[in-house]
């Protein structure tokens, strides 16, 4: 009985409260999210894909792009108290990236089967429409209450992450490093300057707190979520490089899935060939993880 109450206590604390009271993340559910959640999803989702023969080309994340732009304007939503217990608890992690990750490959799907040849372009066209109707909402409600939407948030992330990977650019170019200049590598590196820039611009600038365990870490050890921008950085280009040398005179890509994964603080990616992953027999070479804080 004593074991019962225990391990019913020990999963309210850890894994339920914190998604009742959003309380952000702690060492124990990170964890799990990271290390038996999110791969559990990762193979599932790759399974899929390679039954239904769904290579994943730039095309293929120039598609799924809106969609990981949709799952951070829903948590807005939540954040802004739009909506109301229980339904907003879908919106909070990792609930959210599961409620996302089931959207987009039911829509995935659908739209293969119907669309065969032009999937791709109706997929990513209903991710655009999702988008826009989940921004809309926000504005309409900025209307009513009108700390919903601040005009220079925007353009200072933009701004912020642009410049940063704007001189990493620079750098691989002047330098030769393939793995700092190709689009997909620039692309992956590009939405973790975004994630750094907002968290800065929100934690040390608007009052807000981090709900990521490391990224709680740094600002008070640093004082300031400035320093998630530079680990975020560096802690991308050094395992990213792993992948990019020629490896059995394919040049090996990263394509980074984060749809969902971003939730647990750490990034799954994916490598596959420069072609695309071989959607009957083309198996991964490995995993690599890149802390995402």
């Amino acid at each position: 009985m004593v074991t019962i109450t225990w391990l019913r206590d020990f999963i309210f604390d850890y894994y339920i409260n914190p998604i009742i009271h959003d309380t952000g993340y702690n060492p124990v559910n990170t964890l799990t999210w990271a290390l038996v959640l999110a791969p559990l999803c990762l193979i599932l989702v790759l399974k899929l894909l390679r039954r239904f023969r769904v290579a994943i080309d730039e095309a293929f994340i120039a598609a799924v792009s809106p969609y990981i732009l949709l799952g951070a304007v829903l948590r807005v939503i939540e954040d802004a108290e739009l909506i109301s217990p229980p339904i907003s608890y879908m919106l909070i992690s990792p609930l959210i990236y599961l409620l996302l990750i089931m959207y987009v490959i039911s829509l995935l799907l659908i739209t293969y089967k119907l669309c065969h040849r032009r999937y791709k372009l109706v997929f990513a066209s209903i991710g655009l429409i999702s988008l826009i109707a989940t921004l809309v909402i926000i504005i309409v409600f900025n209307h009513v209450h009108e700390h919903l939407w601040l005009p220079w948030v925007i353009p200072a992330v933009i701004g912020i992450s642009g410049t940063i990977t704007s001189i990493i650019y620079a750098i691989g170019t002047k330098l030769h490093l393939h793995f700092l200049h190709s689009r997909l590598n620039l692309a992956a590196l590009g939405a973790h300057m975004l994630d750094a820039a907002s968290s800065y611009i929100g934690i040390d600038l608007l009052g807000y707190h981090g709900k990521h365990v490391l990224e709680n870490l740094i600002v008070s050890h640093t004082g300031t979520a400035a320093e998630v921008c530079s680990s975020s950085s560096s802690g991308y280009s050094s395992p990213c490089y792993i992948y990019s040398i020629p490896s059995s005179g394919t040049r090996e890509i990263v394509i980074e899935i984060r749809i969902q994964i971003q939730s647990s603080g750490i990034s799954y990616c994916l490598p596959s060939s420069s072609s695309g992953l071989d959607p009957v027999s083309g198996t991964p070479s490995g995993l690599l993880l890149v802390f995402d804080l």
